[in-house]
């Protein structure tokens, strides 16, 4: 346990470590505080735990639901190489509702899940980056407290390092990470231990216009907690941008794997369905 406990805070010392630049004051940078939202790294679209605000009814009478947002912190240009770092607040919400027919009918919260932590961007002519520490968990599924559910309410909670690549190039955006994971209020089988989980993916897309341009996109995620078996997410549909309207998209999605829930983390699920998604 001592172990476990000195080696989340190496990682935190080891964080601060390379935020410290932001904040330390030079002749060939300039630090902006509270800058406007920009674009440094690309997130996975297809990626359920990905920053985006998102309604998209499912298969099973259910509905995915998404708040999510990043909070721009501080900014740091280094003007002579065109590179720029960011430090940026993670905040994201997921609910899942589902129509219950029993009991005269109506929606349950079926689950909440939710994702806060810091994270800093890094992007340069060529590539960008992302390095994150964040918590995630479950707390809420009043769909689990009806008769007609077999199914006890599980807790579930989880530290993570996480660091993400990208190369953009001109029509496609590919994308690979690592994470490494600390479970807290888990089952007693992932007590004390820590787990690792490698993600791979990106973006197809064609402009047809300056504003409209059909894409395709995946996340591949393979957890260590689940012997590396390979969850799938997909999302196809049409990317509609302009000066006002930044990264809207209407979008069929299908997912097949563990389901990406806390509560439900080892039951295998599918879905899918056609909604609407906006990224950050």
């Amino acid at each position: 346990m001592f172990f476990h406990y000195f080696l989340r805070l190496s990682i935190l010392s080891v964080y601060l470590l390379l935020i410290y630049p932001l904040y330390e004051k030079t002749t060939w940078a300039k630090t902006i505080w509270l800058p406007t939202r920009d674009d440094l790294f690309p997130g996975l679209v297809a990626d359920p735990w990905e920053n985006q605000l998102e309604i998209v009814p499912i298969t099973g009478y259910r509905q995915i639901g998404k708040i999510g947002s990043i909070v721009p912190l501080v900014k740091k240009t280094f003007e002579k190489s065109n590179t720029y770092l960011q430090l940026n607040i993670d905040l994201l919400t997921i609910n899942m509702m589902r129509y219950r027919k029993e009991q005269g009918g109506g929606f349950d919260l079926d689950s909440t899940d939710t994702k806060f932590g810091l994270h800093t961007h890094f992007r340069s002519p060529t590539w960008q980056g992302r390095l994150g520490l964040h918590h995630y968990s479950s707390h809420l599924s009043d769909g689990l407290l009806w008769p007609t559910q077999k199914r006890a309410k599980q807790h579930y909670s989880r530290e993570f390092l996480q660091l993400n690549i990208s190369y953009p190039l001109p029509y496609i955006i590919p994308q690979a990470g690592i994470y490494y994971v600390f479970p807290q209020r888990h089952p007693k089988e992932y007590e004390g231990k820590s787990f690792f989980s490698f993600q791979w993916g990106g973006e197809l897309f064609y402009p047809l216009s300056k504003t409209f341009a059909p894409f395709l996109a995946a996340d591949w995620h393979a957890k260590e907690e689940y012997d590396f078996s390979i969850n799938q997410s997909y999302v196809v549909g049409l990317r509609i941008q302009s000066a006002s309207i930044e990264q809207f998209r209407v979008v069929f999605e299908y997912y097949t794997g563990f389901d990406p829930r806390g509560e439900f983390y080892n039951a295998k699920t599918s879905y899918q369905g056609i909604g609407l998604k906006y990224l950050f």
